[in-house]
């Protein structure tokens, strides 16, 4: 009976420290967030190649990620667009004016010189209309030209004057970064410190996988695992390298861990059954 009660205790102990020792151990799925979603991974580089990956978080956030709603690009590129075609028009009209004004001096050359005078000058001063519609067409071309289409100046703090937005990730169906190239920039004035957002479109989940833009800062990375054989590889990728982020699905860690712990527990009075009625 003592060889039974101490072989027993053995066992216990046995369980016990090694309980002990996995609750304690310091592996990497210990620090993951409770929740691991997963899915797939496309980038600009490798279009045509799909990574499996899981642990997925947004600056290592999965929940109540802020982002900005996008602002439509400024009134003043419109603008500068209706001031060429109105100098473009200029310049035409001016040009007719100076051919009539020209038909008019030869034809009042006949009736008198003050008339052919009077002509001329409206030739000219229709000529000087026309070099001048030109000079603000070719002028409005070369600022068009020198502005940097892929970089969109924000005039006022987007802290505080855009929207935000709380996204999570059990609401997304699908990320991407439609123009990775194109930056929107805030600097409140010279001397401070510039700061540089991307466009990030978001799909939700639901039958209507309704789209929107949003802003989010460039420095950003998504944190995730690939799935390879030979086990999970830890990633940073750079908002700008996806093409394509997919979320699959998730589960919730805890509830896995209340599961394993409840078989190890019938797994454990299994053991201890059986070795109860061969030591009986």
């Amino acid at each position: 009976m003592r060889k039974t009660f101490v072989s027993l205790f053995g066992i216990v102990a046995i369980f016990i420290l090694s309980g002990w020792g996995a609750q304690n151990s310091n592996v990497s799925g210990d620090k993951k967030h409770a929740i691991n979603f997963y899915g797939t991974l496309e980038t600009w580089s490798s279009p045509d190649t799909i990574i499996n990956i899981e642990n997925i978080s947004i600056d290592n956030l999965y929940k109540q990620i802020p982002m900005l709603l996008k602002p439509t690009l400024k009134p003043a590129a419109k603008g500068k667009k209706s001031f060429a075609d109105a100098a473009q028009k200029a310049a035409k009209a001016a040009k007719k004016a100076a051919k009539a004004a020209q038909k008019a001096a030869k034809t009042a050359k006949k009736d008198g010189e003050s008339a052919a005078q009077d002509a001329a000058l409206a030739a000219k001063a229709a000529a000087d209309a026309a070099q001048a519609a030109v000079q603000a067409l070719s002028t409005t071309k070369q600022a068009e030209k020198t502005a940097d289409p892929k970089k969109h100046i924000l005039t006022s703090d987007p802290k505080t004057n855009l929207i935000e937005t709380k996204i999570d990730l059990v609401e997304v169906h699908e990320i991407t970064v439609p123009h990775p190239d194109e930056l929107w920039i805030y600097q409140k004035e010279k001397g401070y410190r510039k700061v540089e957002y991307i466009e990030i479109e978001i799909v939700s989940k639901g039958t209507k996988k309704t789209s929107m833009s949003y802003l989010i800062e460039k420095r950003k990375k998504i944190y995730c695992d690939r799935v390879t054989a030979s086990g999970p590889e830890e990633q940073e990728v750079p908002l700008k390298a996806i093409k394509s982020l997919k979320i699959m699905g998730f589960n919730d860690r805890d509830v896995e861990k209340s599961k394993n712990k409840q078989e190890i527990e019938k797994c454990r009075m299994r053991i201890l059954k059986e070795k109860l009625k061969k030591n009986c």
